[in-house]
């Protein structure tokens, strides 16, 4: 049935205040300020240079599209040749962070509303990340 005010995240229903896999749950502001934080401060220099590095560079030695950071998806950016960080949630959200040009994508969508079947979804969600990188390779 239509879920209110609960987790839509069936793995995160299940396991409760026990999911260390949760998505965002902030609003628009603060994921912004989270950003900014992340790649314009290393968080207030709690992440040092080296952490950084590691957030943006393959930590997984796995050939694309496995391609993870230190915590994060790694995006390829034709563009520059480097990497963006990115991380998709279960209903649909989504952020791509660029730290090379102190910019990014941050979509709050709710793909299993009214009903969990929309995997459709998914493939419009990479799309949209490959128009952003095509887009920002233009401008």
């Amino acid at each position: 049935g239509l879920l209110r005010g609960q987790v839509h995240d069936p793995k995160g229903a299940v396991l409760g205040s026990h999911c260390g896999s949760a998505g965002f749950f902030a609003p628009l502001t603060d994921l912004i300020t989270f950003s900014r934080a992340l790649v314009g401060t290393n968080l207030a220099g709690l992440l040092t240079e080296q952490t950084m590095a590691q957030l943006f560079s393959d930590q997984t030695r796995m050939v694309s599209p496995h391609l993870r950071g230190l915590g994060w998806k790694l995006v390829p950016n034709p563009a520059t040749h480097r990497f963006l960080i990115s991380h998709t949630g279960y209903t649909g959200t989504l952020l791509v962070l660029d730290r090379d040009h102190d910019r990014g994508l941050i979509m709050l969508t709710n793909r299993v509303h009214p009903r969990g079947k929309n995997n459709r979804y998914l493939d419009r969600r990479d799309q949209i990340i490959a128009t952003y990188l095509r887009e920002m390779g233009e401008n």
